[in-house]
């Protein structure tokens, strides 16, 4: 697909449709359930998730405890299918224990049935140290999960199977940002880490087509895949406040880096609005911000919060683009997207 890089459409404030919270944020993705998009929600330091319909009849989401999580802290969070049924996987933080593990070091991978909360197999090892990313994709039709961890390490799992696909350290430092896709019809990984580096992954086989180097002295925090006049791009943001795009292919900037955000960029979430590819960002700065990735142009004001902006996602709701937003101080908001 492309983008025509003509003037974009002028774009009003953002409106925030619908709010609720919980006890501090940790990470959120949105999944369909019953044909309607659901928020997914982690609080830090706790053993539930949270499930919230912001277009259904309440504000307040419902709690799901997940069974044989005593001591277990979710540090990331993501979604798959598997034999049919929504389920949730979870990446533990660096101290990561529960009633069934023999350990108390490394991250581990579990897998959660999103209706009953009850675990899934066993905790899936290999991590020394904790998760900081997360990205479930489907290889040769089965779900599988990709982490990225403190120990550099991206890890790549047969959710199907309970089983341990690849393992690579490629990366020096922790891995925060990680995302799958689609590219030239082969499931694909980007991984982005502390060591300012971007490295591409064959699902499959753990192939590392290649890697992007930088030349930033910046921690990457988040990466997302789109396409950008009939190219596919790297979208990165990180510790330096800016969003940068790649050609996938040439391993080449495109053009100049994006600014507007004062403070670190910790989450990032991609899509498409009025037929344009667009980022949104959330930030350090309080805010979350939207991004017309072809002209390079910042979209309306910034989304503004009371807390560092923690997790981002792109969905539709009732026919709407939205942004859904999480902060630190426990709020999570759905904000309809342009006018």
């Amino acid at each position: 697909m492309s983008y025509p890089a003509t003037t974009v459409r002028p774009v009003t404030e953002h409106q925030e449709l619908h709010r609720t919270s919980i006890d501090r944020v940790e990470q959120l993705v949105v999944t369909e359930l019953d044909g309607r998009p659901h928020v997914v929600i982690a609080g830090a330091w706790q053993t539930s998730v949270w499930l919230w319909d912001p277009s259904g009849p309440g504000d307040r989401p419902d709690e799901l405890p997940l069974r044989g999580a005593a001591s277990y802290t979710i540090a990331q969070l993501a979604t798959a299918q598997l034999d049919g049924r929504p389920v949730v996987v979870t990446g533990g933080d660096r101290h990561d224990a529960s009633e069934t593990d023999t350990g108390d070091m490394g991250g581990n991978v579990r897998v959660w049935d999103l209706a009953s909360g009850t675990m899934l197999g066993q905790p899936l090892t290999g991590h020394w140290a904790g998760i900081w990313s997360l990205a479930t994709a489907v290889v040769d039709g089965r779900p599988v999960a990709v982490s990225g961890g403190e120990d550099g390490q991206v890890i790549a799992w047969d959710l199907a199977r309970g089983e341990q696909l690849w393992a690579e350290g490629m990366h020096s430092d922790g891995i925060c940002g990680l995302t799958t896709a689609r590219v030239d019809g082969r499931p694909t990984a980007v991984s982005g880490g502390h060591d300012s580096t971007i490295h591409q992954w064959d699902l499959a086989d753990g192939w590392k087509p290649g890697e992007i180097a930088t030349d930033a002295d910046a921690a990457i925090r988040a990466v997302a895949v789109t396409r950008l006049d009939g190219r596919d791009v790297v979208v990165s943001t990180g510790d330096d406040s800016e969003i940068s795009l790649w050609d996938l292919a040439s391993r080449e900037a495109v053009g100049d880096p994006l600014s507007g955000h004062e403070d670190r960029i910790f989450a990032m979430a991609v899509g498409v609005l009025g037929g344009r590819p667009v980022a949104v960002t959330g930030s350090e700065d309080t805010t979350a911000r939207v991004w017309d990735l072809a002209s390079g142009e910042q979209l309306g004001a910034p989304l503004r919060h009371g807390s560092t902006v923690q997790s981002v996602a792109i969905t539709e709701i009732d026919g709407r683009t939205v942004a859904v937003t999480s902060e630190q101080a426990g709020h999570v908001r759905v904000w309809a997207l342009g006018d």
